[in-house]
């Protein structure tokens, strides 16, 4: 355990710069937002914030998957941390997923606290809506956009390792059969989602509150129900265990560094 918390310690010194730099866009964006917020008039502005903290929050999906590409392309160049402290594969591409999750988690986190505030001068303009249904809808797109983050950083984990497997083969022509895996994997996977069993626990829903707004007048409504798919959450959180899993071993038996 020591030496993977170490690991994890040199991982983030390493993409310390990554960070700063993520932090450093958020901020601009923040300003930017603020800025061509002011330029609405009334009630108009407030709209605008909330708008721009929405997307702000949104775009984090991108974070995780642009962070494992940077690390992974690190490690392709050098594969300092793997030679240098030897580790069993989950842990090695676990600690990536950590590092970043902990820079994913201060941004994502600002642009929530963005986000609350921006919400606040609206509260007395929602109609017939509870605030606890406004949190629990802005609680729930929080969770789909990290949860999503972390699925599609697993899966670029899992090219990332079909390629390593295939380029110490097939050279150049790597690439264009690690698209071909990919494809036909998720037309496998396509096909399974829709076997009788998985079917249905792709179609199970829960209720949640869904946002609407009125162009006529700047109003929240957040009283509608709507069907949040959760069968297909968890149908995803099973695939992204099996890649992740498929992504260690191959990362311990066929990738050669």
């Amino acid at each position: 355990m020591q030496a993977f918390v170490g690991y994890i310690k040199k991982e983030g010194r390493m993409m310390r710069t990554f960070l700063i730099i993520m932090l450093g866009l958020l901020a601009g964006l923040i300003i930017f937002s603020l800025y061509t917020s002011s330029k609405a008039n009334g009630i108009d502005i407030h709209a605008a914030k909330l708008i721009a903290a929405f997307i702000l929050c949104g775009i984090h999906i991108g974070y995780l998957p642009i962070y494992m590409i940077k690390s992974l392309g690190n490690e392709s160049n050098r594969m300092h941390l793997w030679l240098t402290q030897p580790q069993p594969a989950w842990q090695l591409l676990g600690g990536k997923l950590l590092t970043g999750l902990g820079g994913f988690a201060l941004s994502f986190l600002i642009s929530l606290g963005y986000l609350l505030i921006a919400i606040q001068p609206l509260k007395g303009i929602i109609m017939n809506t509870s605030v606890e249904n406004v949190y629990t809808l802005i609680g729930s797109v929080a969770l789909f956009i990290a949860l999503a983050s972390l699925y599609l950083a697993i899966g670029y984990q899992f090219a990332w390792s079909i390629y390593k497997t295939l380029y110490s083969r097939l050279k150049s022509w790597s690439v264009v059969v690690t698209l071909i895996v990919l494809i036909a994997l998720m037309m496998l996977l396509e096909k399974i989602s829709q076997l009788p069993g998985l079917h249905e626990l792709n179609s199970l829903t829960v209720d949640f509150p869904t946002l609407h707004t009125s162009t006529q007048q700047i109003s929240i409504q957040a009283e509608s129900i709507g069907q949040f798919p959760i069968g297909w959450l968890l149908f995803g959180i099973i695939k992204a265990i099996l890649l992740f899993a498929t992504s260690c071993y191959l990362l311990e038996r066929k990738v050669e560094v």
